[in-house]
């Protein structure tokens, strides 16, 4: 398999880390062979064939091993094949979530596509799920972001990474990310639009086309769901308004929501939005929410 263009930054993080740590190890279906998720794992069972494991079909047992070598001290990441998996898995997330509180501080990246092609309207809701995990930070990779961002996250506590692959390559960035560190992708003044995933092209796009109306929204891409940025009240006392933009989960609309309420309610000159990702009802959202 080929590596797809827009998962060159993930294959470029999981090969430097590789390198950099003769005991990491990937693990997941057909990972060793290539044929994992997108291409990412591309030729690096070639080049690191004690580092990059297959494993038999089942998403939980993949997770279950990628725990157990955790905890025995070797630095992992587990490639899962769905967010359905998450579901299947919730109770080896529950023990990773409890061991990154305890004292062994298990090193375990478990990176999951989501939200692709046809299979969208079969992928289930996981961020309820995954934003009670209490020491597992919660990721949404694009592209120029993708490589800085797995750089931190790799070898650094829990964290699950959610990579929306027809998302990778066309979401331009402004610089790199680090987890916990939102970016601004569009500088506005008069209403913050908050997004991440498939979310922030939606987002843009109802940008460009307010700006016509002479409105100049402010488009934040999240990067990360669990830890939010602490800046987040900050840009939307800025502006004043503010409107979250999902793809079919809004568990992690709630949580913006909740933090800004918290450090910028005396800011607010409209309720907090909330809006699926498509770029008419995105516009729709921002207008109501201006001319409020």
């Amino acid at each position: 398999m080929s590596v797809q263009p827009g998962s060159r930054h993930v294959r470029d993080a999981l090969a430097t880390w590789l390198e950099a740590d003769p005991h990491a190890l990937i693990v997941g279906e057909s990972v060793g062979r290539g044929n994992g998720f997108a291409g990412t794992t591309t030729g690096l069972g070639a080049l690191h064939p004690e580092q990059v494991l297959d494993t038999p079909v089942g998403d939980r047992s993949v997770l279950g091993l990628a725990l157990g070598l955790a905890l025995a001290g070797r630095p992992v990441c587990a490639e899962l094949t769905s967010t359905r998996s998450l579901l299947a898995a919730a109770g080896v997330l529950t023990d990773a979530a409890r061991a990154a509180r305890s004292e062994f501080r298990p090193a375990l990246t478990v990176r999951v596509p989501f939200q692709q092609g046809l299979g969208r309207e079969l992928e289930p809701a996981v961020g309820d799920l995954l934003c009670r995990l209490q020491g597992v930070g919660v990721h949404v990779l694009r592209s120029e972001t993708t490589r800085a961002l797995l750089g931190e996250v790799l070898g650094n506590g829990v964290n699950v990474v959610l990579e929306p692959a027809d998302e990778l390559e066309r979401i331009a960035a402004s610089g790199p990310a680090a987890p916990g560190t939102a970016i601004v992708l569009r500088e506005g003044e008069h209403l913050t639009l908050v997004a991440w995933g498939s979310g922030v092209r939606a987002a843009l796009d109802a940008a460009e086309s307010l700006a016509r109306e002479g409105v100049q929204a402010q488009v934040v891409d999240l990067v990360s769901a669990s830890p939010l940025d602490p800046t987040l009240g900050e840009l939307v006392r800025h502006t004043g308004r503010m409107v979250t933009v999902h793809t079919d989960d809004a568990s992690f609309s709630d949580r913006v929501h909740a933090a800004v309420l918290k450090s910028a309610f005396l800011y607010l000159e409209s309720p907090p939005g909330d809006v699926h990702a498509d770029p008419t009802a995105v516009l729709e959202a921002a207008r109501r929410s201006v001319h409020y």
